[in-house]
């Protein structure tokens, strides 16, 4: 048996009180949510292992830890990550797969939560659906389990251009959650004007520069805030090299939008938002160390467990780090700021 589906055995037979029952599995069974949740863990005389579902939820051992910590603020990241897989497994689905085109795949959103590297919620999807399918019922009850269990907490969201509708940042705005999502040029052409007759920008690093304005697109009903940002990078050098020891660079820029309902400073927001990548480096370690790249199973029921028992494996390793060194944890989750040199400024200068 893999190594999730053993650790994470071994946490549901920890905190469920209630025997576990051996049942046979059938197709009925998995519409009695209300009562038990069907674990389709295939054993050798073909029967599944059932749990009591209010012993198991797969929330809690985050919740948990959350109320230990006592945050004031929470930040939720919702990303969607391809599981492809070389067999017919049902579900799958013929999708987006930039390492493996043309491969059958799974597309499960998760939602993490930044402050402790863990997922909070799974919602299992095949693979040639958009990013925003099913997301703002799953958005909607990320939310409302997250605000019954941690009462005065205040929540943030950060999202990729996938999820930009005015029906999702409603949906943040009337939560009371605060929220960055990127904007996809391709679908405003009016923006994409806007920001190519800015003559102006407001610098606020030696890179970046904005200004950010109250609009409001044609089919929406209220105007939002749109933050626009310019990045000077140096382009990249297509044609034959000059093979010389120094090659001139040639700058240029590269714009993003963000929209976002928070009230503090633009350094802030952009911090904030760019603070997502941290999901990527959380998904690597999924894919690492508790295999979730893997497909085992021809049956959906066997894949979606397959799932959980990494998710969980996954929580379970960090909550034992964070029980292990609490001090050393809360070193390493702060924020922290590069010490202000001169050598990088020195070398600018002597490269040139």
């Amino acid at each position: 048996m893999p190594v999730p589906v053993i650790a994470s055995l071994a946490w549901i037979a920890s905190v469920s009180p209630a025997p576990v029952q051996r049942v046979v599995h059938r197709r009925e069974d998995l519409v009695d949510g209300d009562l038990a949740v069907v674990v389709g863990v295939p054993c050798e005389a073909g029967v599944d292992i059932r749990v009591p579902q209010s012993n198991i939820h797969h929330c809690q051992l985050v919740v948990g830890r959350l109320r230990t910590l006592g945050l004031r603020r929470l930040t939720l990241d919702f990303d969607g990550s391809v599981l492809s897989t070389s067999r017919h497994a049902e579900g799958s689905a013929v999708g987006f797969n930039k390492q493996k085109k043309g491969a059958r795949s799974y597309y499960p959103l998760f939602c993490t939560v930044a402050q402790v590297g863990q997922v909070f919620d799974v919602l299992h999807r095949p693979g040639n659906v958009h990013d925003s399918h099913d997301a703002q019922q799953f958005i909607r009850d990320c939310v409302q389990r997250l605000r019954c269990a941690l009462p005065g907490v205040r929540l943030e969201a950060r999202l990729d251009s996938a999820f930009f509708s005015q029906e999702i940042l409603r949906l943040l705005d009337t939560a009371g959650v605060e929220f960055t999502i990127s904007v996809p040029f391709e679908r405003l052409a009016a923006l994409k004007t806007l920001v190519e007759r800015r003559r102006h920008w407001w610098p606020f690093t030696r890179h970046w520069a904005y200004f950010e304005q109250r609009w409001q697109p044609k089919s929406w009903a209220a105007p939002a805030r749109f933050v626009c940002l310019r990045q000077r990078v140096v382009q990249q050098h297509k044609g034959p090299l000059q093979l010389d020891l120094f090659v001139p660079h040639q700058l240029g820029y590269e714009f993003t939008v963000l929209v976002t309902n928070k009230r503090t400073w633009v350094r802030h927001v952009v911090a904030f938002h760019h603070g997502r990548g941290a999901q990527e480096k959380l998904f690597g370690e999924l894919k690492t160390h508790a295999q979730l790249d893997y497909v085992p199973a021809t049956t959906c029921v066997g894949n979606q467990l397959f799932l959980w028992s990494a998710v969980l494996a996954h929580n379970l390793a960090r909550e034992l780090q964070m029980a292990a060194a609490p001090l050393l944890f809360a070193a390493f989750s702060m924020p922290r700021k590069a010490f202000p040199t001169r050598k990088p400024r020195v070398f600018l200068q002597l490269g040139r």
